[in-house]
């Protein structure tokens, strides 16, 4: 399971609204000036993330809570965000060469099928971003509460795992 700490911005209706500091992978080694990664991670800076997750541990609003993904979804994700533009892409050039009648316009053809096929997959994707709810986010943990920390060490909570 993938975790992350999150901070609860509103409860309404049994749901949670939660930010996430999204992290960079790297940042913490030693070639950090050096890194091209880390660079672009100063360029675009820390967004964070909002997500609602069901509410049951009885959240208030600036709680830490720790969640989870599971890597098998994680996986599958991440599997439809690059495989399906790239089938679209490689299928619309496929398809629109076959298509173009003269061998000469082939190219051109194929060159056009394949951005038409790119953008049908992009816009698929952004379509199931926005129409499938993801249930795939787990609460995991209260970590600290509106009035202060709760005696929860980071020993505890490896040994928790």
């Amino acid at each position: 399971m993938i975790e992350q700490c999150a901070t609860v911005r509103q409860v309404k209706n049994g749901m949670a609204s939660l930010q996430i500091e999204r992290q960079s992978a790297c940042g913490g080694c030693s070639h950090g000036s050096s890194c091209g990664t880390a660079l672009l991670g100063r360029y675009f800076g820390q967004r964070a993330a909002c997500v609602e997750v069901s509410d049951s541990i009885g959240l208030q609003a600036d709680d830490e809570v720790l969640v989870g993904l599971p890597e098998r979804d994680m996986l599958s994700a991440s599997l439809r965000l690059y495989m399906i533009p790239l089938m679209a892409f490689l299928f619309g050039a496929v398809f629109a060469s076959q298509l173009a009648s003269d061998a000469g316009g082939r190219e051109f053809y194929s060159i056009l099928g394949a951005i038409a096929g790119l953008s049908a997959g992009l816009l698929y994707n952004r379509w199931y971003a926005r129409h499938r709810p993801n249930h795939s986010l787990r609460l995991i943990r209260k970590i600290s509460s509106k009035g202060g920390v709760l005696a929860v060490s980071p020993e505890k909570l490896a040994s928790n795992r």
